[in-house]
């Protein structure tokens, strides 16, 4: 789970640069250019790259047990929705020197397309990989012991 947090964190941090870029690129072709790698684009980056992990684990993505897709999907809107939003409203605060609104809706977009990028080639790893396989020995009431306990086990 704290591997999947640090995992959606980099992806934020990357989102929202990936974003300034994009926002960049219309700048200059508008004839303003301010620069991607700036302190404060770089800042708002972390901002809301940790914004949007913890938002994400105040809705639930990160529990133990399997979520289905539609719960899955409404928590992630969820948090995506109130990151965004949150993230815009602290940019305008702070005097963003940029398109506030612009940077962060694309930052948002290309969250939620690395987010579900990531998790289908997540999914598709592991179920190629099938599930991990146990052999007991032993006599049969000891044995029935053990397998129950594995099956009440969260790892398995």
């Amino acid at each position: 789970m704290f591997l999947e947090a640090l995992v959606d964190t980099l992806l934020g941090f990357v989102a929202l640069l990936a974003a300034a870029a994009t926002t960049e690129g219309i700048a200059t072709s508008a004839g303003l250019s301010h620069g991607v790698l700036r302190f404060d684009v770089i800042a708002a980056a972390l901002a809301f790259s940790i914004a949007m992990s913890l938002l994400q684990s105040f809705v639930g993505m990160y529990r133990g047990h399997r979520l289905t897709l539609v719960s899955r999907l409404t928590r992630l809107s969820i948090a995506l929705g109130l990151g965004t939003y949150l993230t815009y409203l602290v940019l305008k605060a702070v005097g963003f020197d940029g398109y506030p609104a612009v940077l962060v809706g694309y930052a948002a977009l290309y969250l939620l397309i690395s987010l579900l990028l990531v998790r289908v080639i997540y999914h598709v790893a592991q179920a190629s990989l099938g599930s991990p396989r146990v052999l007991i020995i032993g006599n049969a009431a000891e044995a029935a012991v053990v397998a129950e306990d594995l099956n009440k086990s969260a790892r398995a």
